[in-house]
């Protein structure tokens, strides 16, 4: 009897515990989310649950061109190769690989015409690649640490990059030049966003704050703080104007964009990080993940 016990517990006992999420993303339609676990994305519907194999040993971020055509997603082996998947979104299958470099690619993003795709890697630049060809447009140097975040604004004109060296860079988006550098945070920036206007760009650090920006001219507006640990991710709530953001203090929260006031502190997780957050497109939708391989989809409104 207790042979036979220990044999159907063993598999339970011995089971390896789930890979820390690392990135998720709401499809365009808002119906499936793309969850980067360890070598394979994940995708998520109401009725459905499939997993797309990646060949790249670590996947770190994943992006949905904003016609839902394709699904891309970064990582690879530090120090030996980064790059970027390029999948057909309804097939999973590879179209081709990108944006290739001898690091890690730790986050992208589709332009809004889903013309090009920028990825930023821990080489210390971002590469801008032409999605029909597949060829590399712009190589954007000018950080001094890896390059953790990247970001487009709605309208297409800039690119808005984030690294290790504290710094945040906007870039001709069109042109692939330097505008201007963003410097004010005491610690990497993990994360950045443009509001649903252009007319704000927000950053998230590992210094525990979230920083205000006027893309425009490059000044810093605000600092919000009032958390006790590094602010990993970060999106805006169009719908509630309002930003999302997870920490590894195990938070995930909803604050208000000029002040900061948190509005409602969705969850709290002590012992896993809170480092992915999504919100669909409608903002009807919010999700978000952590270190333990968890992850939540609720309603934008409590």
């Amino acid at each position: 009897m207790m042979r036979g016990l220990w044999l159907a517990l063993t598999p339970f006992l011995f089971a390896e515990p789930p890979l820390p999420i690392t990135s998720i993303r709401f499809s365009p339609d808002g119906r499936t989310l793309a969850i980067a676990q360890g070598n394979r994305v994940r995708l998520v519907a109401e009725h459905s649950d499939r997993t797309i194999p990646s060949r790249l040993a670590q996947v770190f971020a994943v992006a949905w061109s904003g016609d839902g055509k394709w699904l891309a997603a970064g990582g690879g082996s530090a120090a030996v190769f980064g790059g970027v998947e390029i999948w057909d979104a309804a097939s999973g299958q590879l179209v081709r690989t990108v944006a290739r470099c001898g690091d890690l690619v730790y986050a992208v993003a589709f332009s809004p015409d889903s013309q090009r795709l920028a990825a930023a890697s821990a080489d210390q630049r971002a590469t801008i690649v032409d999605l029909a060809s597949g060829d590399t447009r712009f190589r954007l140097s000018g950080h001094v640490g890896p390059v953790l975040s990247v970001a487009y604004s709605s309208d297409g004109q800039w690119l808005a990059t984030g690294s290790a060296d504290r710094s945040i860079r906007l870039w001709s988006a069109s042109a692939g030049t330097p505008l201007r550098a963003l410097t004010n945070h005491n610690g990497a920036v993990e994360a950045v966003v443009f509001s649903h206007d252009n007319q704000t760009l927000y950053s998230a650090s590992s210094d525990a704050t979230v920083r205000v920006w006027v893309p425009s001219n490059g000044r810093m507006r605000r600092i919000l703080r009032g958390y006790d640990q590094p602010v990993l991710a970060l999106e805006f709530l169009a719908s509630r104007q309002l930003l999302l953001t997870g920490s590894a203090d195990g938070s995930v929260r909803l604050a208000h964009p000029e002040t900061g006031e948190v509005v409602e502190t969705i969850a709290k997780q002590a012992s896993a990080w809170s480092q992915a957050v999504a919100v669909s497109a409608d903002g009807a939708k919010i999700a978000w993940a952590d270190t333990s391989g968890r992850h939540t989809i609720r309603g934008a409104n409590p």
